[in-house]
């Protein structure tokens, strides 16, 4: 029961332009900044849908209202309730399923981050007639205070190479930290991906959607991973993201998660043998709820 024959295939191809997506709850100036870098890259997208969370929208839906004034077509979606991040994440993928086809690719935009027009045009050319299958993450900006650096969700892996879920797994294993610089933003999934992902958190009761990035690009649909050549998005580093305030608690569960997701969506046999061997195991668990502590303990000082 947990294998399942890719049927996306591989040959098939899809001309049609990405849909960027915003999730956002009280953006403020941060928000204002993210739309004002939407603006500049307008005819890159179909659409722009932001969706609002939360019980007062109104600061957030006048903020994102500037993308229409740009002459680019938009849509703002309204919670009007608190939800966790999964739980709006749920709520967004249903709304999104009605409005398009399954392998209709889906750019994602944090409400505090910043799409680069120049790098971003020239991943969009690249993107349009990709796999239906083909899932783009990174490289990213990095901006701190004054420091700006890059990261990649790759490390061992030519520029411009696809690799599968299972060789990027490998490449993570290789590095000598253990894991790679992930982010939503940037990150471009077919919709029935993200939807999948949404109903297993569901199920599971899933709240803070730790190891967001990871569980996308492992799901056993995706038939390609890539990144784009020079980051398309800026990540600005703060101490009031989502997930930097993760209680150990949701750590620990959402970790479990990640290794049960792992292991449902073996593409094969052989796939289910090498996850459940070392990306799954219960020393995997450990070396990373190991890291995570240390994390916690230099952010408290103690």
């Amino acid at each position: 029961m947990f294998f399942y024959r890719d049927y996306v295939k591989r040959d098939r191809r899809i001309a049609t332009k990405p849909v960027l997506v915003v999730p956002v709850r009280h953006g403020g100036e941060l928000f204002h900044r993210c739309i004002a870098s939407i603006c500049k890259c307008g005819p890159v997208f179909q659409r722009v849908l932001v969706s609002v969370n939360g019980l007062s929208p109104e600061g957030d839906s006048e903020a994102a209202s500037a993308i229409g004034r740009a002459g680019i077509a938009y849509e703002i979606l309204c919670t009007n309730r608190d939800f966790s991040p999964a739980q709006h994440f749920y709520w967004l993928a249903q709304r999104l399923r009605m409005r398009f086809e399954p392998y209709q690719k889906i750019l994602f935009l944090a409400h505090d981050d910043e799409l680069i027009a120049n790098a971003l045009s020239t991943w969009a050319a690249n993107l349009v007639y990709s796999d239906q299958g083909t899932t783009w993450i990174g490289d990213y900006e990095i901006c701190e205070k004054n420091h700006v650096w890059q990261e990649s969700a790759f490390s061992n892996v030519e520029p411009q190479a696809t690799i599968t879920p299972d060789q990027w797994l490998r490449d993570i294993a290789a590095t000598e930290r253990g894991y790679v610089f992930t982010n939503i933003s940037g990150m471009c999934v077919p919709l029935k991906i993200f939807s999948d992902l949404t109903r297993f958190w569901r199920f599971t009761k899933g709240h803070k959607a730790v190891r967001c990035e990871y569980m996308l690009l492992t799901h056993r649909q995706v038939s390609g991973i890539r990144k784009s050549i020079d980051p398309i998005v800026r990540i600005h580093i703060h101490n009031t993201q989502e997930g930097r305030n993760v209680a150990c608690e949701d750590y620990e569960s959402d970790e479990i998660r990640y290794r049960v997701w792992l292991l449902i969506n073996s593409s094969s046999l052989r796939s289910f043998i090498y996850r459940l061997s070392e990306p799954a195991t219960l020393r995997s668990l450990w070396r990373h709820y190991r890291a995570y502590k240390r994390c916690r303990l230099a952010k408290d000082g103690t």
